[in-house]
C-alpha cells in the first residue's frame, strides 16, 4: 500500500528495488546514494560518530541516519533513527522506532554486493540478515520517476510490490 499512497520504501526495502541507482561521492566526507524510484536520496555521512537514539527520536527519516566508515574495502554503514511507517521488505514486515541496521558494503568483480543486518528487539527476537547484489549497468541512467504513473509502476508485479 506504501508505494500506492507514493510513501518512500526506506531502508532495507529500498535495496531490493527494481530501479536503479547512482551513487556520488561528494561532498567530502559523505557518500549519497540517489535511487531513481520515488527519487530516494540517502546520505551516508563518514568518519563521524554513530549518533544515539534519543538524539534522533524526534527527527526520523525513511532511510534513517546513515554513518559509515572504511575497513579495508567494505564500507560499514550503521543507520538508526528510521520512520515506523516503512516496511522492511515487500511482504510488509513492520519494525519500530528501535530498528538499527548494519550494512557491509564492498565491490567483487562488477557486482556491488550489500548484506545488511537488521536489529529491531521491539519487533523480532534476533537479528537477521539480507543479501543484495547489483550489477554494474553503465548502459543505464536514472531517469524521471512518478509513482503514480502506470507504466513505471512495478507495485503489481509478483515479487517486487508484494502481490
Amino acid at each position: 500500500k506504501a508505494r500506492r499512497v507514493c510513501i518512500p520504501d526506506g531502508v532495507p526495502r529500498v535495496l531490493a528495488t527494481p530501479y536503479p541507482f547512482e551513487i556520488f561521492d561528494v561532498p567530502a566526507g559523505r557518500l549519497t546514494f540517489v535511487y531513481e524510484m520515488n527519487h530516494q536520496v540517502r546520505n551516508i555521512d563518514l568518519d563521524k560518530p554513530v549518533p544515539t537514539m534519543e538524539s534522533l527520536v524526534a527527527a526520523p527519516l525513511y532511510n534513517g541516519h546513515s554513518v559509515g566508515h572504511w575497513e579495508g574495502d567494505t564500507l560499514i554503514v550503521e543507520t538508526l533513527g528510521y520512520y515506523e511507517t516503512t516496511f522492511l521488505d515487500a511482504t510488509g514486515l513492520p519494525h519500530s522506532d528501535q530498528l538499527r541496521t548494519v550494512e557491509r558494503i564492498r565491490k567483487t568483480g562488477n557486482q556491488l554486493e550489500d548484506v545488511i543486518t537488521i536489529s529491531d528487539p521491539m519487533m523480532y527476537s534476533r537479528d537477521w540478515q539480507a543479501r543484495y547484489a547489483y550489477t554494474l549497468r553503465n548502459d543505464v541512467r536514472l531517469e524521471e520517476y512518478a509513482c503514480n504513473d502506470t507504466h513505471r509502476d512495478l507495485s503489481g508485479v509478483k515479487g517486487i510490490g508484494g502481490r
